[in-house]
């Protein structure tokens, strides 16, 4: 009894979830597809969400690559399906992120000592795959090809049949779960499958899932499935190696659900049932966590899923605050926090100092800044870090990384 009274003291029966409702009704009928494109800040303000039976809702990431912040006044029912999963890597390019996820590294090109190797996967935890077998070996049956998935905070691993490293578990601290995606995988090349036919197989990294926030003022039931899954490789290249694993997928992403009551017998999953991506995060928030989500499927890593019952939509202030990358070697950016492309002039010494800035914190002034990069052919990645101890005083920090002359970086920074 004593224990019951303490949950409930500490909830909010009175939740509000943040949304206006400007965008109105959210309904997705039975056999159809709705992709909803993300406005700047990730927030669509519904009045109710509605996803039937063998429906589909789906988000186009917008040029700051935010994760969902799906916002409703009133229910939230989901019997279809709601995703926010990475795409496939194909033959000539990489898988795409979902919304707040990094896509994969690109495919090899070319045979022999001349050809190119795969690109490393996007992202924090993004690792490039491992050498594959020489061009005169078979492959055995059973084989994992382009052992490097992508991690998801952790670093990928790359060494044998390897996967990702586990997703970054959600933390005891109640508020501690900020909202980020999963890390590309890294392409692979130049896999001999036959002695006979298709001696060359080159095919792009699986994209990174993307994370996603359900919000609702007065219940989410799930009967269908919400999935943050990584991509793996398409029918095509699949198709080239059908008695063989793939390995090279992109790492799962994270999903939060917060409501008065949630509840439903359906699948929250950030765990990519193909098992070879870096396993991701669940959170679900509600007045009584160990009762009502009793008929859920919750899928993470291990020590990934938490039932909570903070029913704030953001716990500490805006979860995604900007972080601007204002100078590489003390030669400004343009302050903008989508994706920036440097290049590296020759005869640049290493390490090379780098200064970023957070913005738009909320309440929360201490924060790790994170700047990664990945070469644009995939041949080398960057990442370095920083802490803001507090923004409202001083809200940059300088980090160091190392970078090879005359190369091309993508590079984006993010906050944690």
């Amino acid at each position: 009894m004593i224990s019951m009274l303490a949950i409930t003291a500490m909830a909010n029966p009175n939740y509000a979830s943040g949304s206006t409702g400007a965008d109105g009704a959210i309904f997705v009928g039975t056999g159809t597809s709705l992709e909803l494109p993300l406005p700047a800040d990730g927030v669509l303000n519904a009045t109710t969400v509605t996803v039937e039976a063998g429906g589909t809702l789906t988000f186009t990431p917008n040029a700051q690559n935010t994760p969902v912040f799906l916002l409703a006044t009133g229910d939230v029912q989901i019997d279809g399906l709601v995703s926010v999963n990475g795409s496939d890597g194909t033959e000539t390019a990489g898988g795409e992120g979902g919304p707040g996820g990094f896509r994969g590294g690109q495919p090899g090109f070319g045979v022999g000592p001349g050809r190119l190797t795969g690109g490393a996967g996007f992202g924090p935890g993004g690792v490039r795959s491992e050498q594959g077998p020489s061009l005169l070996t078979v492959v055995p049956l059973g084989t994992c090809l382009a052992s490097a998935s992508g991690g998801h905070l952790s670093g990928g691993t790359a060494v044998g049949s390897a996967r990702a490293g586990a997703g970054f578990p959600v933390s005891a601290a109640p508020q501690g779960f900020p909202m980020l995606g999963g890390s590309g995988g890294g392409g692979m090349y130049s896999y001999n499958i036959s002695a006979a036919t298709n001696p060359e197989l080159n095919c792009g990294g699986g994209g990174g899932a993307g994370a996603i926030q359900i919000a609702s003022s007065t219940r989410i039931t799930v009967d269908g499935a919400i999935e943050a899954h990584g991509g793996g490789v398409d029918a095509t290249c699949a198709a080239k190696a059908p008695a063989h694993q793939f390995c090279n997928y992109g790492s799962d992403g994270r999903i939060r659900l917060v409501a008065p009551l949630v509840d439903g017998t359906g699948t929250v999953s950030a765990a990519n049932p193909a098992g070879f991506a870096g396993p991701g995060s669940v959170r679900i928030d509600t007045l009584r966590p160990t009762v009502d989500p009793a008929g859920l499927t919750v899928q993470a890593a291990s020590g990934g899923a938490y039932l909570g019952y903070i029913l704030t939509t953001f716990p500490v202030g805006p979860e995604t605050p900007r972080v601007v990358i204002e100078s590489f070697n003390g030669s400004a950016l343009t302050a903008d926090d989508s994706a920036q492309f440097v290049v590296v002039p020759n005869g640049t010494a290493n390490p090379v100092p780098v200064t970023l800035r957070v913005d738009d914190f909320g309440n929360r002034d201490a924060w790790t800044l994170v700047v990664s990069g990945t070469e644009k052919q995939g041949v080398a990645a960057f990442t370095g870090s920083c802490t803001v101890a507090n923004a409202s005083v001083d809200n940059t920090c300088d980090t160091t990384v190392n970078l090879q002359a005359l190369k091309v970086y993508e590079t984006t920074a993010f906050a944690r």
